[in-house]
């Protein structure tokens, strides 16, 4: 927390009845203590005037720390006020009426006492403060490098016990940094780390401000405030076996900076005040702090008037929102309110009566409600919280509705969550950011397809053929529904109109993709009689596979006439002559994981390395086409909601080249204002200059970003646009101008080169992806239209040596749909996406699809290796349920992948093989008689950013036995009840043995966040080039 401007038992509960509440799943009431900044305590109300005039009962004093370097206790690192004077006086006069005192230490500056004390006299000093004040609350805001740092966590950890042990009511907080994902791995660690060491943890508060815009842009800071909870709930539930979520939800804490932030993109208003309020009053929240009361006024950016702040938090102090009677019972709002994604399906046998509405009548975007007021939105009630205008029904967890009651059914149905398409992941959320998109929410997820988000990149491509009982009368359609499968063609009839599915698919419950807000998915416009009937769930009749079936969008543009692929004048491209050993920096990592490029030098990654992609750039509708650009900050909606409008368009300037990095790989090359590069940017030039042996490559699209691919590559003049835009910003160097930064030039040098992640060509990825039956052809096209641009620069700066690379898609029916062996003359080398063929998406309690697109009931869903050599024909996923033949879904292997490019006419010595730095887990198994493996998959595994996936550092340490298959090659840890498939150092060797057996060009990795401090995995990997 920047300490310069920028519970268990709440107070007034009994413990007595807060525990009984607790027990009880009931949420109580929250704690409100706002931020004291002690050295402006003589410019504002003191704490006793807060308490008379306002009713302030609980404070937390910001901050307790060394003075200067010394083992004493300071509150501004010169003054001892806390103990003396007037402070001390306030705190006592305070404590007296009734106030509660918590004393907070350390914060964004100074000097913390556990750098600067030995654990005896760090005890010493806080007892005696203790004594003083008969403060028994303390807090501990641990920021910055002191969160990694083992010996400071050991030293405070060592003197809490102590205290607590002298002290047992001491009440005990952590204050951490935090993203909409959730605690960065260091703020969880240093949480296990109290607890292993004896410290009971009472809260867990979170600094819910400052996430950088590449995670806030377009966001509410009260839904970003509300995602952190939620996230950290999930992250710290573990830590607490035994309690229940009440009982966690007590120990989470919430602390937004009231007004503009620190990143001035970011101002916490008064309806954001309004947002974490209520859901504080829903959840049961421990604590609501903020900084800081000194801000709670009119100079804050947001405030009408002084204390505005504190009059809306106050109300959290009252517990649990009563709630409003009605004929129906009111649930708690859940992501998917129709169905309860743990529960498995839900059998009805009988119709069900048609709900109550309360003549509640259709929602309305225009139209603003007031708590209490009901809608009808999609054939669900709804019921609004607070005052909301715009917000649709049900579209966000802890959004301003909440279900009344469900859609009728009239037939026996089978109601299950699907998992729908598989997940990646971070994600700007995205990924975030961008498992992503990148996101700092980007979301995310760790594969070189995505910004954090969960979808993996082996991304299924077509939906299985489902026959629909008849719904409608004749020249009648149905009523668009959630959870039906439409096939191209299908009619419906969605908000008084007509729409036509341009594609096969399904929509998922949740997922919200109604035909209104998603054209890539329905067309305006069909023939639909006047008498419309609903539409009931569609009763699945199994069909034969014949292989993957695309059905794309229809190109709106002109027909292109297949012409035979360009010759590249000096013929085709060399394959490389030396092994290749590369990997991706996710752009987001920055921010939730908080790497740096100079992290993987220090670790020693980067000496072993050969080549790097930068994931990712961006493509844009400009000047009557498609264009690369830069100097775009804008949160990547797609990376949480495939249906927002404005999905796939997001950019994030201030990683790329605004931002000043936390360590640099050059000190010394000081960024000032008036660099030109910053950020990501300014580092990779400097890690060139150290390493210059290292090829750096823009990496083009992934996951969240492959929206206008299709178009862009459709007519030679797209093509040609498209090429020369991305080329002038990243090969020439020309970056826009973007917060004083960039320029004509800026950016030269940097890259040596462009790789091309199109997801997928031919193929249906995120649903706002275009797509074209010519993509096939197209993709070799772009490839060649790169490589002639390319070659041009070379010839005029002195024949420069300029790369292209792509990434592909392991996938036997994402191959068939290129041209391996047409467009390999252009590339350098290729860079095989051999991960994620299994994931934490397919669990039982979901109809689930797998990588390929194949429909799987829910018992079918096994643990399974993600990233595996060779096929295990035992494997329960060989077979097709359906046919009883080999299914798609087994050619995901590193072997079939390889062989499948080369049956294609891609010559081996110019594809690089993907290694995950990452694992894929489910949690609940039953060991089985495989320890595991094959055993039913109950629910994802915990993951520190995203459920589902963990990095190779965490999992490395995790409990449990390592295991290796004997057929697949993959290894996996089972600790008798979470399974993990991941690669092992000798995993990797396995795949080395591999890559020189075939002749094959290399290795990479996503991504290097993944590894670990000592670069374990990059270091095994990089025997490949022995």
């Amino acid at each position: 927390m920047n300490s310069w401007m920028s519970r268990n038992v709440p107070f007034g509960l009994s413990a007595l009845s807060a525990s009984l509440m607790l027990a009880a799943g009931v949420a109580s009431a929250t704690d409100v203590a706002p931020y004291y900044e002690m050295w402006y305590a003589g410019n504002n109300l003191s704490l006793t005037q807060a308490r008379q005039q306002l009713g302030l009962n609980s404070v937390t004093l910001a901050f307790t720390i060394a003075k200067g370097n010394s083992c004493a206790i300071s509150n501004d690192g010169s003054g001892t006020d806390i103990l003396n004077g007037g402070m001390k006086s306030d705190i006592a006069t305070f404590r007296q009426a009734g106030g509660r005192v918590i004393a907070s230490f350390g914060g964004a500056s100074g000097t913390y006492l556990e750098s600067v004390c030995s654990v005896d006299a760090m005890v010493n000093l806080i007892d005696g403060m203790i004594q003083t004040h008969g403060i028994k609350a303390l807090d501990f805001d641990v920021e910055g490098g002191s969160l990694s740092n083992a010996a400071y966590n050991s030293t405070r950890s060592a003197a809490i016990k102590q205290l607590q042990a002298k002290y047992p009511d001491l009440y005990v907080s952590f204050t951490l940094p935090v993203m909409p994902t959730g605690l960065t791995t260091e703020g969880v660690n240093a949480v296990k780390s109290a607890i292993n060491a004896g410290v009971r943890v009472d809260m867990v508060n979170v600094m819910a401000m400052d996430y950088g815009a590449s995670a806030s842009s377009g966001k509410k800071m009260g839904d970003l405030a509300v995602q952190a909870a939620q996230s950290t709930f999930a992250q710290i539930k573990p830590l607490f076996p035994g309690l229940s979520d009440a009982q966690i939800w007590a120990k989470v804490g919430v602390t937004p900076m009231l007004g503009v932030n620190d990143v001035q993109s970011e101002v916490f208003g008064l309806a954001d005040a309004q947002i974490l309020t209520n859901f504080a009053k829903t959840q049961g929240l421990g604590l609501i702090a903020w900084w800081s009361f000194h801000r709670d006024n009119t100079s804050n950016g947001a405030s009408k008037a002084n204390f505005d702040f504190w009059n809306i938090f106050k109300a959290a102090q009252s517990g649990a929102v009563t709630p409003t009677t009605s004929p129906a019972p009111t649930p708690k709002p859940t992501t998917t309110p129709i169905v309860d994604p743990t529960a498995p399906p839900l059998v009805t046998p009988q119709p069900t009566a048609t709900p109550v509405t309360g003549g509640a009548g259709a929602w309305n975007s225009s139209i603003a409600y007031t708590g209490g007021q009901r809608v009808v939105y999609n054939g669900v009630t709804y019921e609004a919280k607070w005052w909301t205008q715009g917000d649709i029904p049900g579209a966000a967890e802890w959004g301003p509705w909440k279900v009344v009651s469900a859609a009728a059914t009239a037939t026996p149905v089978v109601t299950s969550a699907p998992t729908a398409t598989p997940k990646p992941t971070s994600t700007p959320v995205v990924t975030a950011a961008p498992t992503a998109t990148p996101t700092a929410t980007p979301v995310v997820t760790a594969v070189p397809t995505t910004a954090p988000t969960t979808k993996p990149t082996a991304t299924p491509t077509a939906t299985p053929v489902v026959t629909v009982a008849p719904t409608t009368a004749p020249n009648s359609c149905g009523m668009w529904a959630e959870g039906t499968n439409y096939k191209a063609g299908d009619v419906v009839s969605y908000a008084g109109n007509s729409y036509t599915a341009l594609v096969a698919h399904t929509a998922y419950v949740g997922a919200n993709w109604n035909p209104a807000s998603t054209p890539t998915l329905w067309k305006a416009g069909g023939s639909c009689g006047v008498n419309v009937t609903p539409t009931p769930a569609p009763v699945v009749t199994p069909t034969p596979s014949t292989g993957p079936v695309v059905t794309p969008t229809p190109s709106t543009g002109p027909v292109v006439t297949p012409t035979p692929a360009p010759t590249i004048p000096g013929g085709p491209v060399p394959a490389p002559t030396a092994k290749q050993v590369g990997s991706y920096f996710a752009q987001w990592g920055v921010y939730g994981r908080a790497f740096e490029v100079v992290d993987f030098v220090n670790n020693g990654s980067a000496a072993k390395m050969t080549f790097l992609n930068y994931a990712f750039g961006n493509i844009y509708q400009k000047n009557g086409g498609y264009e690369c650009g830069a100097g775009i900050d804008k949160l990547e909606q797609g990376a949480t909601n495939p249906n927002a409008p404005d999905a796939g368009t997001g950019g994030d300037a201030w990683a790329d080249y605004g931002r000043p990095p936390s360590r640099q790989v050059n000190p010394s090359n000081v960024i000032t204002w008036e660099t030109p590069l910053a950020g990501n940017f300014h580092e990779l030039k400097d890690l060139k200059a150290k390493f210059p042996n290292i090829k750096v490559f823009i990496s083009l699209g992934g996951w969240t970003w492959s929206k206008w691919f299709s178009k862009a590559a459709a007519t030679d003049a797209l093509r040609k646009q498209l090429v020369s835009s991305c080329l002038d910003i990243y090969i020439k160097g020309n970056l826009p101008s973007y917060s004083g930064r960039g320029g004509p030039g800026s950016l030269a040098g940097v890259f040596d080169g462009v790789d091309i992640d199109w997801e997928f060509p031919g193929v249906v990825g995120q649903p706002y992806n275009t797509v074209s039956p010519d993509d096939k052809q197209n993709f070799t096209l772009l490839m060649a239209e790169f490589r002639n641009q390319l070659n041009a620069l070379s010839a005029a700066n002195g024949n420069k040596k300029y790369y292209l690379t792509a990434a592909m898609s392991a996938g036997k029916d994402k191959i068939e749909m290129t041209e391996p062996g047409n467009y390999s003359q252009y590339l350098d080398w290729i860079n095989l996406m051999t991960y994620d063929f299994h994931g934490g998406w397919e669990y039982t309690s979901t109809t689930y699809m797998d990588a390929a697109y194949e429909n799987h009931a829910n018992p079918a869903a096994v643990t399974d290796f993600h990233s595996n050599l060779y096929v295990d024909p035992k494997s329960p996923n060989y077979l097709d349920p359906k046919t009883g033949q080999r299914g798609v879904a087994s050619y995901y292997n590193i072997d079939d992948a390889v062989n499948n490019l080369q049956l294609g006419g891609f010559p081996a010595n110019k594809i690089v093989v993907g290694v995950p730095f990452y694992g894929r887990g489910w949690s609940s198994v039953a060991p089985g008689a495989n320890n595991g493996l094959y055993s039913g998959a109950t629910t994802p595994a915990h993951g520190t950013y995203e459920n589902g996936i963990e990095d190779f550092k965490v999992i490395k340490n995790a409990a449990g036995t390592i295991y290796t298959h004997p057929v697949t090659k993959q290894s996996w840890k089972f600790d008798g009840s979470t399974f993990w498939s991941y690669d092992t150092p000798e995993v990797i060797q396995t795949k080395i043995d591999y890559v020189k057996t075939k002749g094959l060009a290399g290795m990479f990795s996503w991504s290097l966040d993944g590894d670990d401090s000592n670069a374990t995995l990059m270091k095994a990997m990089a025997n490949v080039a022995k």
